[in-house]
């Protein structure tokens, strides 16, 4: 996995997440790190999302980028937007 496929993964959860109203999830979602199944039994488990282990999930172990991407979520930043800082 690279930055060039993540920053693909950012961009297509960017547009699905008005159906999600979280980046998280629909970052999750995008990546099949979770299914629609998890959103409908765990409606406030998602504070346990971790953006580590979703990046571990599509092959990427890398904590400074996972720490770099949460803190910009964490910013405010659109999924699209950090897809271009990468």
């Amino acid at each position: 996995m690279n930055n060039t496929q993540l920053k693909q993964y950012l961009i297509e959860a960017d547009k699905v997440i008005y159906s999600y109203q979280c980046p998280y999830l629909a970052f999750g979602k995008v990546i099949n790190f979770i299914d629609d199944d998890f959103v409908k039994n765990n409606p406030s488990n998602f504070s346990r999302l971790s953006i580590s282990l979703m990046l571990k999930h599509i092959g990427i172990d890398d904590h400074r980028l996972a720490m770099y991407v949460w803190d910009c979520i964490e910013c405010g930043y659109t999924l699209k937007e950090i897809s271009d800082l990468l």
